[in-house]
This record gives C-alpha cells, structure tokens and sequence, in this order.
C-alpha cells in the first residue's frame, strides 16, 4: 500500500470512527480507458461551518466552495447542487456512492438501479452539450479518465456551469472522487465512509495474501487473434498488483490503442507460463476465455493445464471503474489464492 493512500486512509478512518450513527448509501463504451491520468490530490479549499447541536460530529461543505478536481483545475461550486449531470457510467457510480443523485447519464451507463431510466446526454466520447444545457445542470460530473482530452470543449460549450473531473486510473482514486463528490454535495461524512469501506476491503484482500507466493498473471483484452494485455499501470493491472498478483507484462512498452496496455508475442507468453490467465472480452460470445482454453497454442500454458483461466466483467475492470472495484478486488483474491 503507497505511502501516500496509508495517510489518507488514517485521516478518513480518523473521521469515520467519530461519526455517530453515520451510514453509507447504495450504490462505457467499449473505448473507454484512460486518456489521462487522474491525481489524487483532489482538494477542497472551504472551511467547514459548525455542525449542529443535533449532530455534533457531522461535518458540513460551506459555500462558495473552491475545489482542485482530478485533473488539478479549480472549480468554484457557488451553492450546494440540486441537478447533476453524469457523464460517463464512472462518474454516475461515483455519485451515488457519495449519496448524491443525477438528473442525466452518459447513454450506457446502467448501475446503480434505476438509473438507466435517466435521460441520456449520448455516449461518453461524444456528450451532447446542447442537451446537458437544455437540462439546466448547476454542475456536470466529467470523467478524469476518458474525458480529459474533451476538458476544454466541455468549458466553452456549457457557458459557466461548473465542471468537476473525477474518475480513477487506480483504485485508490475511487476512493478519492467520491469523498470529493461528498463535499461538493455537502454530504461529506456519508461519502468518507464509503470511500474508507474501499480501503477497509483493500486490508483485508492484502492480508489474505501476505506470505503467500505471488502467482503470475497475464490479462488479455480483445480477441484470440488480436489481443492486448494489460500493464500494472491500466486499471485492472492496478487491482491485480493490489490483490496480490504478479503481472508477467510487467515492464513491457504502452503499445496500441488502449492506454496501460501492451503485447506480448505467443513465444513471450509461453515463455512467461502464466499461472492464472485473466480476459476481458467486449463482444458478442464466445469470451476470450472460451477461446483460450479452446487454442492449441495456448493448450500447455500452466493456466490452461490447471483450469485457471478466468473472464472479468467488461463495466468493473475496463469500461466504468468506481465503487464496484471493491467487489473486483475480492474477486481477484478469490481467483488468485482461493479466498472466499
């Protein structure tokens, strides 16, 4: 764990254990990976007001509030926001596990529940700016991860409603966005809790595989004859390295259309034997998996030979990274050391 998650970590559980009677909210394309990478030294510069005497350990968010997003720009978020506006299927997630609600999603995105019946603003690529105006937003949630390179467009065709980027490349940045998202909403504490329930589920996977043997892992997105792996800077790699997994791309160069990914030649694979095979697959049937297990060429790998080759959700690992990771994380675990 970074030095740099294990302060923020104490300083939230700091929080959360003087909260009383404090609880946590329930809970895109196929294209969509990171175009740049988010920081997660998102701030906030308002001061918090007293609480009231009702609950005195409850923080509240005072306005005007000045906040730093994921992409380091600072926005100024005049009052607390009544119509949000998500626009990708990362930013709705996040929104919600702050306890926050949208008046509009990004047209695939589909979780929590209820949420598809939302008006569509169009794809995450391509967000259609005239109708998030016609909505009538007092704050649009972008994506830090797939949006970065819209950043200006989104500042010049929305004429002066506020634009705040989250989004994760890491898992740590889950937990970042969200308790950011709880202070723009002024529901703070909530969303700390859930951001510290991210971490208290990061402990526990770690501490299944202390001491154990880090198996070798190779992550395959795309198709049998046409595919990438993932490097340990890509999402996915990211929650493989948390969980315990040794990533046999590891140092290999960012190649291709998908940023945190690589390729690695059969004869390099074979080379590597990886233990575990992880795939992700964003077509129609048959999944990568079926196809690996089912080609000679990969037929006496030590994961095919063992059973060990293994499909990830396409939304969880590739197309919506957001609270859902802590249930990839204890997936991950059980697939790597046969954790319950």
């Amino acid at each position: 764990m970074s030095h740099a998650w294990s302060r923020w970590l104490l300083a939230v559980g700091t929080i959360t254990i003087l909260l009383i009677g404090a609880c946590t909210n329930d809970d895109d394309e196929a294209t969509a990976t990171p175009t740049a990478e988010p920081s997660a030294a998102a701030t906030a510069t308002a001061t918090p007001t007293e609480a009231a005497a009702a609950a005195p350990t409850e923080t509240a968010t005072e306005y005007p509030l000045t906040v730093r997003d994921l992409l380091g720009r600072e926005v100024i978020i005049e009052a607390a926001p009544q119509r949000i506006v998500t626009t990708s299927p990362s930013a709705i997630e996040m929104l919600y596990a702050a306890g926050g609600e949208a008046i509009a999603r990004s047209e695939t995105s589909a979780h929590p529940d209820g949420v598809a019946g939302l008006p569509s603003i169009g794809p995450s690529y391509a967000p259609a700016f005239e109708a998030i105006l016609e909505l009538g937003p007092d704050l649009v949630l972008a994506d830090a991860s797939a949006q970065a390179h819209l950043a200006e467009a989104f500042d010049g065709a929305l004429r002066g409603i506020p634009v705040v980027f989250i989004g994760a490349v890491a898992y740590e940045d889950v937990a970042t966005s969200i308790s950011l998202i709880g202070e723009l909403i002024d529901n703070q504490d909530a969303a700390d809790t859930a951001a510290a329930e991210l971490g208290t589920v990061l402990e526990e996977v770690q501490a299944l595989s202390a001491g154990e043997t880090s198996p070798r892992v190779l992550i395959m997105n795309g198709a049998i004859n046409d595919f990438f792996v993932a490097l340990p800077d890509s999402f996915v790699g990211n929650l493989v390295a948390l969980a315990g997994g040794e990533n046999v791309a590891a140092g290999q160069p960012q190649i291709g259309r998908f940023p945190g990914y690589s390729q690695l030649s059969l004869e390099a694979i074979v080379e590597a034997d990886p233990e575990v095979i992880l795939t992700i697959t964003a077509g129609p049937p048959p999944t990568l998996a079926e196809l690996v297990l089912q080609d000679a060429t990969f037929a006496d790998l030590t994961a095919v030979l063992d059973g060990r080759v293994h499909g990830l959700d396409l939304e969880v690992y590739l197309q919506a990274p957001g609270p859902r990771a802590a249930d990839g994380l204890k997936e991950l675990s059980a697939l790597l050391f046969g954790a319950d």
